[in-house]
């Protein structure tokens, strides 16, 4: 007979491996250069990791600083088609005192 709290921490490995399962996951396909392939290829068979591991690093990695670069390019756009003076940042900090 198990003991007590045993079931439960089964049970909770159980549904950490089935809501993994259910994530849906999409195929892509990229198109690497030569060196960089070469490069990608060293390392997984170096490490015991696949490809598919550090691409996917990768795009944690840099996902965030993609995404904040491509947000600020639209509000500075956004900006510049207000039509809403602006002026040289150092004026800014000289009137603050900074």
């Amino acid at each position: 007979m198990p003991v007590s709290g045993s079931r439960c921490v089964r049970s909770r490995l159980c549904a950490i491996l089935v809501s993994r399962l259910e994530v849906a996951v999409v195929a892509i396909s990229i198109r690497l250069a030569p060196d960089d392939e070469s490069r990608l290829e060293a390392l997984a068979r170096r490490t015991g990791r696949s490809k598919t591991f550090y691409v996917r690093e990768a795009l944690h990695e840099h996902l965030d600083d993609l995404e904040e670069r491509f947000w600020a390019d639209s509000v500075v756009q956004e900006w510049e088609e207000s039509g809403k003076e602006s002026r040289p940042a150092s004026e800014l900090w000289d009137e603050l005192g900074v």
